[in-house]
Parts: structure tokens; C-alpha cells; sequence
């Protein structure tokens, strides 16, 4: 493993063997948190090269690629992997507005209960309303897990 500087101190870590390759360009940290260089300009414009789509390679149109273990700039080969939108969806952490602490699960006022939900294919699956927490989240972690596979992130506890 091999790390890449970007601006503002931070660092980008690569496998060995791509290390020459990705090094030869300066890149950037991106607002979104990955790491970028200029490429060639297109209509007087400078495009950005992701450093995960340099080492991943381009995915099929509908297609995305994933860092398995959500850290953007870790591009090391195992940490990448292509996926569709749905899939690299369900590898996202909770809202940053969530109170449950749970991926998945709300709390339901009137009904008084913990209501559980999931997105896949940009639809939402209700699963229910619950009267603990646990239950909910039982609830999420198995419908992640039966949509997602080993894209699914579940939910500690």
C-alpha cells in the first residue's frame, strides 16, 4: 500500500503496483471527498478524473463504483468494486438527521412505535411498526440483507 497527497494534508492510499501510474498527476481532495485530478479539457473546460475511476477503471452506463468500506479515498483494488445505484445506496450510512441511531428506523408519533423502511430501486418498502427498537431493526437488517447482499450495510446491535 502506497499513499497519493492531496491538498489540505490529506492522503489517498493505493496497491503498490498502481502506485507509479496514479502518482505521475497531482490530485485533489473533491468537496465530496474523493480524490480528483484535472483532466483534458472539453469545450474550454477542464473535466475531473475520480483516482478510483483511474485505478477501476469506468463502469457500464448505470453503473457505479463502491468503496466497500465507505472511505473514498482508500482506492486500493479490494476496497473497489462496481455496483449499481441501488446497490452502492445501500452501502450508505443514516441520515444525519436520523434519531434512532438505526439505519432504516423512525419513530412513529401518533402509533407511538418504531416503523421500519428500506429503499431499493428507488422505492420505498414499509416493513412495519414495532413496539421496540430491536424488533425494527431486526426488521432492516434482514430486508438489507435479502435486497443487498454483501452490499448491504446493516445496522450494529
Amino acid at each position: 500500500m502506497k499513499e497519493i497527497p492531496l491538498n489540505k494534508g490529506m492522503i489517498a492510499i493505493v496497491d503498490d503496483e498502481d502506485y507509479e501510474r496514479v502518482n505521475q498527476y497531482t490530485w485533489f481532495m473533491h468537496t465530496a471527498g474523493y480524490a480528483i485530478r484535472h483532466g483534458k479539457r472539453r469545450k474550454g473546460e477542464r473535466s475531473k478524473v475520480f483516482m478510483h475511476h483511474e485505478i477501476n477503471g469506468y463502469p457500464e452506463m448505470g453503473m457505479q463504483v463502491d468503496h466497500i468500506n465507505r472511505n473514498p479515498l482508500d482506492n486500493r483494488k479490494s476496497n473497489l468494486r462496481f455496483c449499481s445505484v441501488s446497490q452502492n445506496q445501500a452501502n450508505t450510512t443514516m441520515h444525519v438527521d436520523n434519531t434512532s441511531g438505526k439505519k432504516g428506523v423512525t419513530w412513529h408519533k401518533r402509533n407511538k412505535k418504531w416503523q421500519a423502511q428500506i429503499m431499493c430501486g428507488g422505492k420505498h418498502n414499509y416493513l412495519g411498526q414495532y413496539d421496540n427498537l430491536e424488533l425494527a431493526n431486526t426488521a432492516y437488517k434482514e430486508a438489507a440483507k435479502r435486497l443487498f447482499g454483501d452490499y448491504a450495510l446493516l445496522n450494529n446491535g
